[in-house]
Order: C-alpha cells, then structure tokens, then sequence
C-alpha cells in the first residue's frame, strides 16, 4: 500500500526523501554527470578529428595492393597502347588511331597517378611532378580511390 501525504510539508520531506535514496537512476545520472564535463567534451573533439583525417587520407590512399595491381594496369595499358598506335599509323587506320593514342593518355596518367603513391619511381619526379599537379588540378575526381576507378573503368572500356 502506497502512502500518501496529507499536507504539503509531508509532501516535500518525502520528495526530498526520495531524492536523497540511492536509486539506479541516481547513480547513472551521478555518472553521466562525472563523465560529461568540458575536458572530456574537448577530448572527444580532438578525437573525432583526427580520425577524420585517417579516414581522409585512406580515401585518397586507398589499398597498396590495389594501387601496385593499377600501377602494373596502368603500364600495360600504355605499352600496349603505343603498340597500337604505330600499329594503326602504319596501317593508315587513323581513326583507330585517335582512339589507341588516348588509351596511351590514359594509361600514362594511371602511370603517373599510381607510381608515386605506391613508391615507385618509374619515371623521374622532375616529369612527373607537373603533370601530376595538372591532373589533380583539373580532374579533382582522381584525388580519390573512387574517382580513379572510374578511370579505370573508361580505359577499360576503350
């Protein structure tokens, strides 16, 4: 049976009562309140970021087997394509031509993308460096893992 106060002071002693109990709900809010504080709130601030700048930087990264395997794409893809040029220059084939030596574009972006990222110094940094600059500049898609699959994807379909 429940007890019910006949007058206010009784109403506030049992109010005041109940709130000195120790209950679960009191103790959570005891440690909600120890644990929610300024320097905690900062440090998670300060966490956040810095793994919004992991997260930043695989995105752009992306996997290293994964970049080595473009790489190895990317150089097959502009041998084959030179090939084909002089192959289609020869045979007076221009319009195939056309085709094979953006392949070549291509392929020579992937090399120039790719060889830097995966630590592989194909061609001198003195060549590279501008043209690497212009691709990210003008095509900022390829900045991201994403973004070169597409790419991929396109010199695939040539």
């Amino acid at each position: 049976r429940q007890y019910k106060p006949k007058t206010i002071f009784e109403l506030a002693t049992s109010i005041f009562i109940m709130s000195q109990e120790s209950t679960p709900l009191n103790e959570a809010a005891a440690i909600a309140n120890s644990l929610l504080t300024k320097e905690n709130a900062a440090h998670a601030a300060e966490y956040t970021k810095e793994q919004a700048k992991v997260l930043a930087q695989m995105m752009s990264d992306g996997n290293t087997s994964v970049r080595l395997l473009a790489l190895m794409g990317g150089i097959a893809m502009t041998v084959t394509s030179a090939l084909g040029v002089l192959n289609r220059f020869l045979g007076l084939n221009w319009i195939s031509a056309i085709v094979e030596f953006y392949t070549f574009i291509l392929g020579l972006s992937v090399v120039i993308l790719e060889a830097k990222s995966a630590k592989c110094r194909i061609l001198p940094e003195r060549w590279t460096a501008a043209w690497e600059a212009r691709i990210r500049k003008y095509a900022l898609f390829l900045s991201f893992v994403s973004g070169r699959g597409g790419l991929y994807f396109v010199a695939g379909a040539l």
